[in-house]
């Protein structure tokens, strides 16, 4: 009678576990079945200990950029690509330079100057339908074609931090722009012949001071947007900005009222604040998330479907650091900027299986330049 109660005991005990086993895996099939674009929070610790870059990649691809006197690199900001042919510039130069997709320079486009078909400098270019597109700082749209022969000058009706191709339009960001009226809105919305489609995101202005970084990306068939010193990223759907997601640094983000941002001396402060979260930058990818942020100047690493993260470490064992630079997505992989001086330590470290050159691309060419690479980075799934 006892050997049957035990056995009964046990068979409730397999049931009850079973039921818990099947109640965890339709509760995390339930996770992954959302909507992935439906808003979330992502909780980030940025005390977190951080894991090494090296054991968070799958495999990298790298191509170099040729080094010729016309085409000296110091860092690389932009990257557009079009016709087999890729376009890239910095944040400190007025160039763009072209090159082919085994990394040989096709040609330098330069227009600096005050003529009716130049510009001063840039905050951020694209190219789009062929085409060559870059916000003059001021209120200037400036098109070109892919030999860099001028086509168009559009005036914007205000200056605004950023400006970026949308529907056939234009997203301006105004989160640094003084508007007149008793509501603020960071996004205004201009239709293709500049007139105003919509005003988009009602916040309160602040007076933080620039960040060079662009406000919008590609996404998907459409745009995001994120004020550097806002912890929500939006996506743009017609005329409206939803939500799409928050990273949540608890106590440590350092914007906990919004008039810190408008009162100078008190934002001045904040940023200082080594203990604090002030500014991020996200690269939102369809299922993953690469977000740098200050003052900590760390990256998390986020899986969207389920909310597991890394933060990153990029040290190498000679206390220096790896130097990549996240620019923009391209599919599935992160593409990047890295100094060539990086690229021997970079397959040191992953081992020669994980590291793929692009045709044209060699060691020894990369060596023998100053000019920084640029790398496709996959990462591993997170568990």
């Amino acid at each position: 009678m006892k050997i049957f109660y035990i056995r009964l005991t046990a068979c409730y005990a397999l049931f009850f576990f079973g039921l818990m086993s099947c109640s965890n895996k339709s509760e995390k099939e339930s996770i992954l079945a959302k909507n992935i674009d439906d808003f979330r929070f992502y909780s980030i610790d940025p005390e977190k200990a951080p894991t090494s870059f090296f054991d968070l990649v799958e495999e990298v691809e790298v191509m170099r950029l040729e080094e010729t006197p016309e085409s000296l690199l110091t860092n690389l900001a932009f990257i557009g690509h079009s016709q087999g042919q890729y376009f890239v510039a910095g944040m400190s130069k007025p160039d763009i330079f072209v090159f082919s997709e085994t990394g040989e320079l096709v040609r330098r486009i330069n227009h600096k100057g005050e003529g009716p078909e130049e510009y001063i400098r840039f905050s951020n270019f694209w190219v789009k339908n062929g085409r060559i597109g870059l916000y003059s700082l001021g209120r200037f749209i400036i098109q070109y074609d892919l030999e860099g022969v001028f086509l168009a000058k559009e005036n914007l009706p205000i200056s605004p931090f950023h400006a970026y191709p949308y529907e056939g339009g234009y997203a301006l960001d105004l989160s640094q722009t003084f508007t007149e009226g008793p509501v603020h809105h960071s996004i205004m919305l201009l239709d293709s012949a500049m007139r105003l489609r919509s005003m988009m995101n009602p916040s309160k202005r602040h007076e933080v001071g620039l960040i060079g970084a662009n406000s919008f990306a590609d996404y998907k068939n459409t745009i995001v947007y994120h004020d550097p010193f806002s912890d929500t990223v939006f996506v743009l759907e017609d005329k409206d900005a939803r939500p799409l997601f928050s990273l949540d640094f608890g106590s440590k983000w350092g914007w906990k009222d919004d008039a810190d941002r408008l009162d100078r001396v008190k934002n001045r402060e904040v940023m200082r604040n080594k203990e604090l979260v002030w500014t991020i930058k996200p690269y939102v990818g369809s299922e993953t998330i690469l977000a740098s942020y200050r003052n900590h100047t760390g990256y998390v690493w986020i899986d969207r479907k389920t909310g597991l993260y890394e933060t990153i470490d990029f040290s190498l064992e000679n206390q220096e650091t790896l130097g990549l630079l996240p620019i923009q997505w391209d599919g599935d992989r992160i593409l990047c900027s890295l100094p060539s001086t990086s690229v021997a330590f970079l397959i040191e470290e992953l081992g020669e299986d994980k590291v793929k050159f692009r045709q044209g691309t060699t060691l020894e060419k990369i060596e023998s330049s100053e000019n920084p690479v640029l790398v496709w980075v996959k990462f591993k799934e997170l568990k």
